[in-house]
């Protein structure tokens, strides 16, 4: 697959979590608070919340890196679910 091809698909999963609510779940169970996620891939904290109420999506590049950021954590807390890490 492209880096294109890859682009679009980590910006397509990135759009689906925030529609069901899954990205704010994965920040959150991340203990990080959204001026620390925006912080983290270059936007203003207001950005964040309004992507998680719905009332913006992610888009291009900046929806590419939010989806990087996603996926790390996902990866990263099941990681502690299943070893019993806090």
């Amino acid at each position: 697959m492209t880096p294109a091809q890859n682009e679009v698909l980590a910006i397509a999963q990135v759009r689906a979590d925030m529609a069901s609510g899954q990205a704010r779940i994965i920040r959150e169970r991340a203990r990080l608070s959204q001026s620390e996620m925006a912080r983290a891939i270059g936007v203003h904290w207001t950005t964040v919340a309004h992507w998680e109420s719905g009332r913006r999506v992610p888009r291009g590049p900046t929806a590419a890196r939010y989806a990087e950021m996603l996926g790390q954590l996902d990866k990263m807390t099941r990681n502690d679910d299943r070893t019993g890490r806090e």
